[in-house]
């Protein structure tokens, strides 16, 4: 938000719209490979000593984690809405309370499929391995596929995609117009349907992965 607020120099509806932009698009990711990381920093270091010790299964161990990652994504996700909504108060803005709060909303759910993946490139590789990726993701999800019909098939893309409707936002941060076909708000829900698959899909998986500890 402080990043907006000094390159927009406060100009009228320019700054919301550039925090949520930057926000989604570049930080969002790499904060959730950072706090990833961090969840299972430690752990990795004593290869899982204290998790194994612990009277309850490595599943509910790793499902922990990513409870304990969706909450810090939520919680990331509406500390930018309240600033940006504030922020707009002052220096005017085209996004409305409900659009912030539904962006907020939506932004959790389409990212959370990140948060196991994160988890499991930070213990199998380390911390810029799970980074460099975050990156990867997101630079080719925001410069390939949301504006066009094909968003669906790149998970990276949903989110970004979303956003266009609610916010009014396209990819590369300029404000769409009245008539863009990207304002149809059918996507939403077919869009936060795979977002949920591919999380449940990895965090599966990497529970599967993450039980197998123990026997080794």
């Amino acid at each position: 938000m402080l990043l907006a607020l000094l390159l927009t120099g406060g100009f009228e509806n320019a700054f919301p719209a550039g925090a949520w932009n930057w926000w989604y698009t570049m930080f969002l990711p790499g904060m959730l490979a950072i706090i990833c990381y961090l969840c299972i920093k430690k752990d990795k270091k004593t290869r899982y000593y204290q998790i194994l010790l612990l009277p309850l299964s490595l599943e509910k161990s790793w499902l922990g984690k990513i409870g304990y990652c969706i909450i810090g994504l939520i919680f990331s996700n509406f500390f930018v809405f309240i600033g940006t909504h504030a922020g707009g108060a002052i220096f005017g803005t085209n996004i409305s309370l409900w659009s912030g709060i539904s962006a907020a909303l939506l932004l959790s759910l389409s990212y959370m499929w990140e948060i196991p993946l994160f988890l499991f490139l930070s213990a199998r590789f380390g911390m810029f391995t799970s980074i460099f990726a975050s990156m990867a993701l997101s630079i080719f999800g925001t410069v390939t596929l949301p504006d066009s019909g094909y968003w669906w098939i790149y998970p990276p893309s949903i989110p970004i995609r979303l956003m266009c409707p609610v916010l009014g936002i396209l990819p590369n941060g300029i404000p769409m117009s009245i008539d863009s076909q990207l304002y149809n708000t059918n996507v939403i829900v077919p869009g936060i349907g795979l977002s949920l698959l591919w999380f449940l899909g990895i965090s599966l998986y990497t529970m599967v992965w993450f039980k197998k500890k123990r026997e080794a």
